[in-house]
């Protein structure tokens, strides 16, 4: 009897299951292949560095790496005693040396006693003052120091006219007096002394001198460290024609400023001018200095965001005066450009942020963000951009402060912004990252 033995034909695979074992295995030659042409431009993973990375990151994001280098400090060293008529230096040092811009802005914390450019500094009379240094690269760098101005202590002769006009302004000369005699060839200026009037016949003006007001007979009592001398002078009336009323301009550096958007951290100059008199010589006050300040030449330095008043009034007749409403606002800079990647795809969030160039207060680099289509990506308040579809989108930093400044960067939109990195993150799933 013969015995026939039959062989069992295995089960034929599913169609879908043979493509899908196929197209796995075509993927796994193109990573293994895509791996292997890494290493070898890179060369071995132990031997990448930092300035590697972030070229491929550049390349990948077409982002600049290079960053200007930004100020931590300034440091103020003035050295010596400083004196009256003689500039200082403040010795300003910016901290890193190697910053991108070194530029500083000063100001004074009264330009009547004291004015400075360029970190040096002018006393015009003796007294104490705050120089504030401001980077020109970010406003958040900033420092300040005190100085003051004394008196020495000499003994001075002053050429005091017995008798004056009305309206008319008083510079005595002052002389120190050398072995019992004034040294008529060291003439010092009006504000060598410092000088005590009656308000009520003297206006007390440190940058014109003494500017009589009403006539009449007073003391003029002037002061130089330990010695004090009294004048008696007589004020001659005159013919006098008030201003009605005044012409007033805001000037900052030369062109005319609009008082209702004055800059953050800014000094301007209020120029007034007599309509219809003669003789004005004019006070200036303002509101609220937790806005602004204003010394007695019209300097207004903006010290604060807010809106307050100037005022201008005649010397010799408050009645006529002149209010000007000032608003100060935040600075913005000068130009907005948006940074980040010119790709970005539905798999995760891209980041972009913004460059600027000019001086700035700290809320006026703040800005509004937005997308030409929603649709395609959209973009939050924070930068992170969201794809939802495939396509071109610009996306817009737009200032805070001024709607006219703004930046735009375009975007490509993809299914996957690097399908590398793709690959890598589905595989690490199955190969474990440690595999990557």
């Amino acid at each position: 009897m013969t015995t026939r033995s039959t062989l069992k034909t295995p089960p034929l695979k599913p169609l879908w299951l043979k493509l899908g074992t196929i197209a796995f295995a075509v993927l796994l030659v193109v990573v293994a292949i895509v791996l292997v042409v890494e290493n070898v431009k890179g060369g071995a993973e132990s031997a990448k560095t930092g300035k590697q990375v972030a070229g491929v990151v550049a390349d990948v994001f077409n982002v600049d790496t290079s960053e200007a280098v930004f100020p931590t400090v300034i440091h103020l060293a003035p050295e010596g005693e400083p004196q009256l008529g003689v500039p200082y230096n403040m010795n300003a040092v910016v901290i890193p040396v190697d910053t991108t811009d070194k530029s500083i802005r000063w100001s004074s914390s009264n330009k009547a006693i004291a004015t400075v450019e360029d970190g040096w500094v002018t006393f015009h009379q003796y007294g104490k003052v705050k120089i504030s240094a401001i980077s020109g690269m970010s406003s958040e760098i900033h420092t300040s120091k005190y100085i003051e101005c004394v008196a020495s202590s000499v003994d001075f002769w002053v050429d005091m006219p017995a008798s004056v006009p009305q309206f008319s302004i008083v510079q005595p000369a002052c002389y120190p007096i050398v072995d019992g005699q004034p040294d008529l060839s060291d003439p010092r200026n009006f504000a060598w002394c410092e000088w005590e009037v009656d308000e009520e016949y003297f206006y007390n003006s440190a940058s014109y001198g003494l500017v009589a007001r009403k006539a009449g007979t007073t003391t003029v009592r002037g002061t130089a460290g330990d010695y004090t001398h009294e004048y008696e002078i007589t004020i001659e009336e005159v013919p006098y024609v008030a201003p009605t009323g005044f012409v007033t301009n805001v000037d900052h550096n030369g062109a005319s400023q609009s008082p209702d958007n004055l800059g953050y951290l800014n000094t301007y100059m209020i120029q007034a001018w007599p309509l219809e008199g003669e003789h004005l010589f004019a006070t200036y006050s303002v509101a609220d200095p937790s806005v602004a300040t204003v010394d007695e030449n019209g300097h207004v330095n903006c010290v604060g965001l807010g809106s307050t008043e100037v005022s201008v009034a005649s010397v010799f007749d408050d009645s006529v005066h002149y209010v000007i409403p000032i608003t100060v606002k935040e600075k913005p800079p000068e130009t907005i450009s948006v940074v980040g990647p010119a790709k970005a795809g539905t798999e995760k969030t891209a980041s972009y942020h913004i460059n600027t160039t000019g001086s700035y207060t700290t809320g006026g680099a703040r800005v509004t963000w937005s997308s030409s289509n929603p649709k395609i990506a959209k973009i939050d308040q924070d930068g992170k951009l969201t794809v939802h579809h495939i396509g071109k989108v610009t996306i817009t930093a737009t200032s805070g402060v001024d709607p006219t400044i703004y930046g735009s960067l375009t975007v490509q939109c993809r299914l996957f912004a690097n399908f590398v990195q793709w690959v890598r993150k589905i595989l690490g799933h199955f190969l474990g990252n440690a595999a990557l």
